[in-house]
């Protein structure tokens, strides 16, 4: 490794990681040289539209590649804990898309293996950087009230409306939830799952804090309100209000009875 770049790999060459591949190319100091994915034919597509220096079907490969210096890993999350104790093991600095796995076993091997290792490790929760929900925390600070909307499976978009509201927006810890709901409404075959079904976990959810502030969140797969979008936010304070709106892309200031559009 120089100061001048990094050589990374991909390893998961779907949907997500095309998005991963693509912003790479716009990331000075990064280069992408290697791809894999179990389907070939997939990890060979990356490489002839982003170019680097090789394609693979076993991930393995990058791993053990030492002209590499990280792995972003863009696979299902039923994986992360194998391929990031792997990457930790092997050296590789870690970007990987969340969530970050789907029961606390594996998610506390993750966190041992990448705390061992020393490596840099980065999950994906791009939310907490962007500009409009930045702005709303300087707004608010930390809430008195929130209650959040929202409309996907926990595992889209639910662990990042989550992730903002018990670390950007309430400062004090967690100390209970309360939570009922059930899987509802099969939701109908769509041109990724063309032969499926499948139930969506639908719930609502009070959350408690340590300076006694709360938080609700109410959460369903199948649909939601046009108006509100598929998610939203609102924050209480005293006498104000913060609205994130319209899937995080604007932000109104609500100062008394005043309303303010701060940022789209």
């Amino acid at each position: 490794m120089t100061n001048e770049s990094l050589r990374f790999g991909l390893i998961g060459c779907g949907a997500m990681g095309r998005v991963h591949a693509s912003n790479a190319q716009h990331v000075p100091g990064l280069e992408l040289v290697a791809f894999a994915d179990v389907v070939s034919e997939l990890a060979d597509s990356f490489l002839a539209q982003y170019g680097g220096e090789y394609s693979t079907s076993d991930a393995e490969k990058l791993l053990s590649d030492d002209s590499i210096d990280g792995v972003f890993i863009v696979t299902g999350p039923s994986h992360h804990a194998r391929l990031v104790s792997a990457a930790a093991q092997a050296g590789k600095h870690i970007f990987v898309e969340k969530p970050l796995a789907l029961d606390v076993k594996h998610a506390r091997e993750i966190e041992k293996a990448v705390l061992d290792s020393g490596i840099k490790f980065q999950l994906g929760f791009c939310l907490r950087f962007g500009p409009i929900v930045r702005r709303a925390k300087e707004l608010i600070g930390s809430p008195d009230i929130s209650m959040c909307q929202c409309a996907g499976t926990i595992a889209e978009q639910a662990c990042h409306n989550i992730d903002l509201l018990l670390n950007v927006f309430h400062d004090a810890e967690l100390v209970s939830i309360q939570a009922i709901g059930g899987r509802f409404n099969p939701e109908p075959p769509t041109f990724r799952t063309p032969h499926t079904t499948y139930e969506i976990d639908s719930f609502t959810a009070n959350l408690s804090f340590s300076d006694g502030s709360v938080s609700t969140y109410i959460q369903h797969g199948v649909g939601w309100n046009p108006v509100l979008k598929k998610y939203h936010m609102q924050f209480f304070k005293e006498d104000m209000c913060v609205y994130l709106a319209d899937r995080f892309t604007k932000a109104y200031y609500c100062p008394g009875q005043a309303v303010e559009h701060v940022m789209s």
